[in-house]
């Protein structure tokens, strides 16, 4: 019995030791877990702190988003008013063109009227002058 009782001393001092190494693996792989929890923790606020930067980032971009295209329709409208302005022009200048080839019409047709009366009165000159001379011959053979 005396044996069996050693025996069993023994193993249990192997087992405790079995289970004294165990604990130190458990508290050596505790402490690498709490060290990786510290790292990941670090890297999670680092995380934490780049998606704070880009969300301020992305409410920059989209503000500029929106005054981009504030801008864009602002020119749209201009643009609008200005290609309308020039189509108003152009029919300006359509009905200036129609009003300009009338009075060149109308220019070219009192010229050939005056060109006319000038003619008749050139012949009527002629008429009246020969008459005036034939008179003036009759008056002069008359006196």
């Amino acid at each position: 019995m005396c044996r069996t009782l050693e025996d069993q001393l023994s193993e249990i001092k192997i087992k405790n030791d079995e289970n004294a190494r165990q604990v130190n693996d458990i508290s050596g792989q505790r402490a690498r877990l709490l060290t990786e929890n510290g790292e990941f923790g670090r890297q999670l606020e680092e995380k934490e702190g780049l998606v704070s930067q880009l969300t301020r980032g992305k409410q920059a971009f989209t503000q500029q988003v929106e005054e981009l295209k504030r801008q864009i329709e602002e020119e749209v409208k201009a643009k609008n008013a200005l290609a309308h302005g020039v189509q108003s022009a152009r029919h300006d200048c359509d009905l200036l063109r129609e009003q300009f080839e009338e009075e060149q019409e109308a220019k070219a047709e009192l010229q050939r009227g005056m060109s006319k009366a000038n003619s008749e009165v050139a012949q009527w000159r002629t008429k009246y002058e020969t008459d005036a001379i034939q008179r003036t011959e009759e008056l002069e053979e008359a006196k």
